[in-house]
């Protein structure tokens, strides 16, 4: 997902909100090695399966197969010291 605006609504008591607005990306796209790296590109190449080159580096397109549920578990793992930091008990999707 790419997101495009994120923020958060806090009542001062014990409750907040938190919101994103995202836009589902379909595919992503891994810059690699330059393509006068052969060894490189080889194992560039290993790690993803279609890859394209372009004027000079070499990279990969992958498709997107997650859930907008499963977003959102990344994003709170991702941002888990601060959800700490701030006393979040709870986080529901709505």
């Amino acid at each position: 997902y790419d997101i495009k605006k994120s923020g958060f609504n806090y009542n001062k008591k014990t409750s907040a909100r938190y919101f994103f607005v995202a836009r589902k990306k379909n595919f992503i796209l891994f810059p690699g090695p330059f393509k006068h790296d052969k060894k490189n590109v080889l194992k560039f190449r290993k790690e993803h399966k279609k890859i394209f080159e372009n004027k000079k580096k070499v990279y990969a397109k992958e498709k997107v197969n997650l859930n907008l549920e499963d977003f959102i578990k990344k994003w709170q793992v991702k941002n888990k010291k601060k959800i700490k930091e701030m006393s979040i008990s709870d986080l529901k999707i709505i």
